[in-house]
């Protein structure tokens, strides 16, 4: 899912930076190019949590069952 998202907001931003760079608008891909960088922390940030979310289970899971 991760992957998708990071692969669909990369499209975007190519067919957007093509747009910005044919119209001769700079500000624009200053805009976009911290933007994509805020997306992809975000994506991170998410992603990353639920991670660790799911690794904090296994362990809990892993604790409970005696060996």
């Amino acid at each position: 899912m991760e992957l998708y998202l990071k692969l669909a907001w990369f499209g975007i931003a190519s067919i957007l930076t093509v747009i910005f760079v044919f119209n001769a608008m700079p500000y624009c891909l200053v805009i976009l190019m911290f933007s994509s960088i805020l997306v992809f922390t975000i994506i991170e940030y998410v992603f990353k949590d639920s991670k660790d979310k799911s690794q904090k289970e296994t362990l809990k899971d892993e604790q409970k069952t005696p060996s």
